[in-house]
């Protein structure tokens, strides 16, 4: 016995040809609105985003531990500097660091303007009002400058991005509240066949419940 569906006067169409008449029906999303940043995870940007800010802003610490200016360092040889403070992210020191001083800093803190250099607090000793300092300290080490990260201008986020997780954090540094994005499609989703009911309906004989319908979602 031959397979009645073998019997088809019109085939099914191929994989690339239903491709192809979808494409001609549709046409591109041309529209664009402004969204909160929190509202944008998932859409499309439709213009490129550029930082209105250096990041970091200011000149600021990359460890914990003391700061103070490189012209203070002897070579290769052990020293000591007053301590006259303490900067930390989010409430910088703001006196005038003088020679033969330094302050306690703090990961992500302000440097003085005077101060050029961090090192480790594990690489130092505290006593009293003292900081020691050993032999072959480095200078000019442990400073993120201002625009490291991104300069101001730069680019953050291409056009047609579609936008992360990780991109709305980055954009949230730059202090970007909206973005333009395409607007987003309308999808409908709908279940077919006589078999179907949905959840909270009493499963009678021959009938199943919609699930698919939950996995497309």
């Amino acid at each position: 016995m031959i397979d009645s569906c073998s019997l088809e006067k019109n085939p099914l169409l191929t994989i690339d040809a239903a491709l192809e008449r979808i494409r001609a029906a549709i046409q591109p999303v041309i529209d664009v609105e402004t969204i909160p940043l929190k509202n944008a995870l998932g859409r499309v940007l439709a213009e490129a985003v550029y930082s209105p800010i250096n990041i970091p802003h200011d000149r600021n610490s990359a460890m914990d531990g003391y700061a103070f200016s490189s012209g203070d360092v002897p070579n290769e040889q052990p020293f000591m500097l007053e301590l006259v403070g303490t900067s930390w992210a989010g409430k910088p020191f703001l006196g005038q660091l003088q020679a033969g001083q330094c302050i306690r800093i703090f990961t992500g803190a302000v440097l003085p303007e005077q101060a050029d250099s961090v090192i480790m607090q594990e690489h130092s000793q505290l006593e009293g009002q003292t900081v020691c300092f050993p032999a072959h300290t480095n200078s000019h080490q442990n400073v993120s400058a201002v625009g490291e990260d991104v300069k101001q201008g730069g680019l953050l986020c291409t056009r047609a991005k579609k936008l992360t997780a990780v991109d709305l954090a980055l954009l949230a540094s730059a202090g970007i509240n909206e973005v333009s994005v395409h607007r987003a499609i309308n999808i409908a989703i709908f279940s077919t066949g006589d078999e179907l009911i949905g959840l909270g309906q009493a499963l009678t004989m021959g009938k199943i419940y919609d699930s698919n319908r939950y996995l497309l979602s």
